[in-house]
């Protein structure tokens, strides 16, 4: 059953709503299906109040009617800065900036249409692009700012409402999905297919963002260590607990042999000269470090004092 031109008088018999929403929605036509599934078609030519798109919307929603918005895509005030896209692609070759109210419609994740009557062709608003990643609260690598490698489908939505693509489709390639009276275009099949890729391809940026973080915290911890810190944890590690073949190889008691007395003392003296070596190497390292300085600081002074040297010559 398909109605044109409702009037506010007859609506209520016509569409389950409210009597606070009648005088607010009026549609161009509406449908209803052998299902008891009702659809509610909006045909707009001017630029129209996003404010009462919105309260329409609402209305119909609360009255179980889905609603087809869909604007004229001839007329410059719903089709707006018509222009070739910078990249031709198969989602379409022309990009129109969007209404006041297309731009509402975006913001509420509430699709829309572009309708031109002389082609009777429909185009379905798309952004093909690459997708920015918005880091969530306490993610501390979300400092950097990541965009996906590969450029996917959406549709219009709060942030991304300024323009989008003109993807047509004929007629005969749209088809209303009966459970929910939503209209199915190839634009809106192609932003379904693409949405569980964008979840998965973001989830494995934020797994690498993480990893990368860590392994720069790894390294930033042991730049900043200084030798005291890396002498106690070579301490730590060499004050281990030891096996028993260590004992014994520490004794000098092959295996099979029975441990003598003095096997403590052994393994303590053991210890405590592996301790003493690596101060000594560490105290090396420092001092030649601060020969190489001191050196390099000598060096420097003496190519200073002779380019004075060279420049009083000169003059």
């Amino acid at each position: 059953m398909v109605d044109h031109d409702l009037d506010s008088r007859n609506i209520k018999s016509k569409i389950a709503i409210d009597s606070d929403g009648i005088d607010q929605v009026r549609p161009d036509a509406w449908i209803k299906f052998k299902n008891g599934q009702q659809v509610a078609i909006e045909y707009q030519y001017s630029v129209g109040d996003p404010k009462r798109v919105i309260e329409k919307t609402r209305a119909y929603r609360n009255s179980n009617t889905a609603v087809w918005w869909v604007f004229s895509g001839r007329s410059p005030k719903t089709c707006i800065n018509v222009k070739p896209a910078r990249h031709v692609s198969r989602y379409g070759g022309l990009v129109a900036d969007l209404s006041a109210p297309q731009k509402a419609l975006a913001d509420k994740a509430i699709p829309f249409f572009w309708f031109d009557y002389e082609s009777a062709r429909l185009a379905t608003p798309v952004v093909y692009a690459r997708v920015l990643i918005k880091w969530q609260a306490g993610e501390l690598w979300g400092r950097e700012s990541m965009r996906t490698q590969k450029q996917y489908v959406r549709s219009p939505r709060r942030y991304l409402n300024s323009w989008a693509r003109i993807f047509e489709h004929s007629l005969e390639e749209c088809a209303v999905d009966l459970g929910t009276g939503a209209l199915v275009t190839p634009g809106t099949r192609a932003i379904a297919r693409d949405a569980p890729r964008i979840a998965a391809d973001i989830e494995e940026l934020r797994a690498q963002a993480r990893e990368r973080f860590k392994a720069a915290a790894q390294r930033r911890n042991r730049r900043e260590a200084t030798p005291e810190v890396q002498l106690a944890q070579k301490s730590s590690e060499v004050h281990q607990p030891i096996s028993d073949e260590s004992i014994e190889s520490v004794s000098g008691d092959g295996p099979g042999a029975e441990a003598s007395s003095d096997q403590p003392e052994a393994t303590v003296a053991l210890r405590s000269a592996t301790v003493e070596a690596e101060g000594e190497r560490l105290s090396l390292a420092m001092s030649d470090k601060a020969t190489t300085a001191d050196a390099a600081d000598r060096q420097a002074r003496g190519w200073g004092i002779w380019r004075k040297l060279k420049q009083w010559f000169t003059w």
